[in-house]
């Protein structure tokens, strides 16, 4: 596993938390029908939550990363406007629901970034080096990511709503069955971690392989972790950065 942790100085993260209260404004038309995932793998036995791995704080700053970029590449904007599983990309709406969750992908071992600007369409940089934001003539869906830390961010006009990962995948424009992950082919399993309480390593695991992503709510404060074999590695520990309250 490659694990790539930069935090940006005090100053940029200053910077950023007063960002935190008004960021918003990206996807495919994906359609539900491309992740249903098939029958259920055996999984390994190998334990999921890393009790003795040093916590990685989860702090959006500018510069830090958590994952290897080159899978996808640093940004990723949406490549249009169209209405994806009932979500919109409205520009400049007003915000009733905004929470956080966050989301790891390891591939063989190996961990992946989530790309910044994923469900943003027109991503532009607003925070060096690569912290990115709707652009003048751009929108962002009701849950995308800013930066390279893996942090879903779910922004809704809609009050009390809530997005699922199966939303998230369709407006990144990627599958998810048991059989792999978008471009990766492999035995594939998911976890949902809820990280509300309770002390790194600790957090309650529950594995929800084979489970139709559009079925599992992104809940505040959750890790959300997919796992593409055959080699599978133990959940690393997460703390929150106090900017996500």
């Amino acid at each position: 596993m490659l694990l790539l942790r930069r935090v940006g100085a005090l100053a940029g993260s200053l910077v950023y938390a007063l960002a935190l209260t008004s960021c918003g404004g990206g996807g495919s038309s994906g359609s539900n029908g491309g992740t249903v995932p098939a029958a259920t793998p055996s999984p390994s036995s190998s334990t999921v939550v890393d009790g003795s791995a040093a916590p990685i704080l989860l702090d959006e700053t500018p510069s830090t990363v958590i994952g290897d970029t080159s899978a996808f590449g640093t940004i990723v904007g949406a490549p249009g406007t169209a209405t994806i599983d009932g979500q919109t990309c409205p520009a400049g709406a007003t915000i009733n629901t905004h929470y956080h969750v966050h989301l790891s992908l390891f591939v063989n071992g190996h961990q992946d970034a989530i790309p910044a600007g994923t469900g943003i369409y027109q991503p532009v940089v607003t925070f060096g080096p690569y912290f990115v934001e709707a652009g003048p003539n751009g929108c962002a869906y009701p849950v995308h990511v800013h930066a390279l830390l893996g942090m879903l961010h779910i922004e809704s006009a809609q009050a009390n709503a809530v997005l699922t990962l199966g939303d998230f995948l369709d407006i990144w424009g990627k599958s998810l069955s048991v059989n792999g992950f978008g471009p990766f082919s492999a035995a594939t399993r998911w976890f949902d971690t809820d990280e509300t309480g309770g002390a790194a390593g600790s957090h309650p695991v529950t594995e929800l392989t084979g489970t139709d992503p559009h079925a599992i709510d992104l809940v505040d404060h959750h890790e959300y972790t997919i796992e593409v074999g055959p080699t599978y590695v133990p959940i690393p520990n997460y703390t929150w950065s106090p900017y996500y309250p």
